[in-house]
């Protein structure tokens, strides 16, 4: 489970130039979806550039290893 990278954005929301950006981007995204103009709602390269996106199109795996667990074994 997961999300697609290319269908998140980070952006600084406390720049309005990259709110607007992000928040035009979702629904410019939503309308194209709705009217079958493209087959997902990922934002495009451009369109996380112009937010500012903080990561880009870098993809990366994290990793969650627990050394141990965080609750007790039930032992029934």
């Amino acid at each position: 489970m997961g999300f697609d990278p290319a269908a998140t954005m980070a952006y600084d929301h406390r720049d309005r130039q990259a709110t607007v950006a992000a928040f035009s981007a979702s629904g410019e995204n939503a309308r194209r979806y709705a009217c079958a103009e493209i087959d997902d709602t990922d934002y495009t390269p451009a369109q996380k550039s112009s937010a500012g996106d903080r990561f880009g199109n870098v993809v990366r795996k994290v990793k969650r290893g627990l050394k141990r667990p965080i609750v007790d074994d039930i032992k029934l």
